[in-house]
């Protein structure tokens, strides 16, 4: 894997940095689709909050009511797209979870070697992507790595397979 972009730091002005780190999210994930494994990863947009798609204040702050802001996870925004896109290269460590959301889709985790920092994207079967963007998230603590490594280890490295295809038995999609 290529080295991951600089982090984006922080510089006391809140208001600014939200917009600077959403004209990230939006390029590298709106403007220019984030493919993982070929297939388009798909942000939620609605509802919007303070102008900005639910899924950019999942990925800086997580998913609490709180909106308490996670500057070690904001700081990595320019991270997502990278990662993504590396998924399946060495060095990026990607996996399906053994958990399941409520309602029971597969969720696929993408993270660095060291596990510090992963990106969690939703398996969904439809006419849209696969592959929906779900939360982000910064792991400083060396328990909090070992228990990702340890699922990663029991899991194993995934390995993509059409949803449509498998779901449907369809026949493979021509192209991309």
């Amino acid at each position: 894997m290529a080295e991951l972009p600089a982090l984006i730091d922080y510089d006391g002005d809140w208001d600014a940095y939200v917009e600077i780190l959403y004209a990230i999210y939006k390029t590298d994930l709106l403007d220019r689709r984030c493919k993982l494994f070929g297939h388009d990863v798909t942000v939620k947009r609605h509802p919007e909050c303070k102008g900005k798609h639910e899924g950019f204040w999942h990925v800086i702050q997580g998913s609490d009511d709180a909106a308490v802001p996670d500057f070690d996870r904001a700081a990595r925004v320019p991270w997502i797209r990278a990662l993504v896109e590396s998924a399946g290269d060495d060095g990026i460590c990607c996996w399906q979870s053994p958990r399941q959301d409520r309602q029971g889709r597969k969720r696929v985790l993408i993270a660095t070697e060291d596990f510090s920092y992963v990106v969690v994207v939703e398996l969904r079967i439809g006419p849209r992507s696969p592959y929906w963007l779900i939360i982000t998230a910064y792991t400083p603590y060396a328990s909090q790595a070992r228990k990702l490594n340890a699922e990663y280890e029991r899991q194993g490295q995934y390995v993509h397979e059409d949803p449509d295809q498998k779901q449907t038995g369809a026949a493979p999609k021509d192209g991309p």
